[in-house]
């Protein structure tokens, strides 16, 4: 009996393997293109706000045969990333966005800011869109720019000349008050030097960095003199 079971041990692990690999072997991705009717199709469920898979599921479209297509059609790619581009700016009107980043100018946290048009649940997709639209990432930078301008300049004037709490009630000392204080314009002044370094950013290291940019030109001009002294002399 136990010869018996022997002789058949090999071919079931053999089956087992077989099965093994044809459950856990990948889809093969087919190179076959995906008609233009049908690629229109897919791209106007992703630019009305439909995820992809959805998308193709909705055309009865495997998900290898629209990884080949991408492959295989150099335009394709570009033409989903417009498509996705699209439904983000559905969400997103030119207003609205100008909104957030005046509000983000003068001081408000993304969160905050999209909350000032009721949008605070839909802050991914406002990151998403400024990840995809090249001018909205412009102008959010040039948005931060002018909040460290704020910060830097009109916050921290602010904050100085305010002594309404440097005393408590009966004439004391407020040092809690001074110290709180004391902390946002810190805070102001590390954010702006991160945000603008170039104008408040540390001075010794913008040194530094100028210093080294102009020992770098000097041996390069060294080096360049040496080399026609030699030409010279040969």
């Amino acid at each position: 009996m136990s010869a018996l079971t022997g002789t058949h041990l090999p071919a079931v692990a053999a089956d087992r393997k077989a099965n093994l690999r044809k459950h856990t072997a990948p889809e093969k991705i087919e190179t076959k293109r995906i008609s233009p009717a049908k690629w229109a199709a897919v791209l106007g469920h992703v630019a009305r706000g439909t995820g992809i898979r959805q998308a193709i599921k909705s055309e009865r479209i495997k998900p290898s045969t629209l990884e080949g297509h991408l492959i295989s059609d150099k335009n394709a790619k570009d033409q989903l990333d417009d498509a996705k581009l699209k439904a983000l700016q559905r969400i997103w009107d030119e207003d609205m966005v100008e909104e957030v980043l005046v509000a983000i100018a003068l001081g408000a946290t993304v969160k905050q800011a999209c909350d000032l048009v009721m949008m605070g649940d839909r802050i991914e997709s406002f990151y998403k869109l400024m990840l995809r639209d090249e001018n909205m990432k412009k102008a959010y930078d040039e948005a931060r720019m002018i909040q460290a301008e704020k910060m830097a300049i009109d916050d921290i004037i602010e904050i100085s000349d305010n002594s309404e709490n440097d005393e408590t009630f009966d004439g004391k000392p407020n040092s809690a008050a001074v110290n709180r204080d004391r902390l946002k314009v810190d805070s102001r002044k590390w954010i702006a030097s991160k945000l603008h370094y170039k104008r408040f950013g540390d001075k010794i290291q913008q040194d530094v960095e100028q210093n080294i940019v102009i020992d770098h030109a000097a041996r390069l001009e060294a080096a360049r003199k040496r080399r026609d002294n030699a030409l010279k002399k040969k």
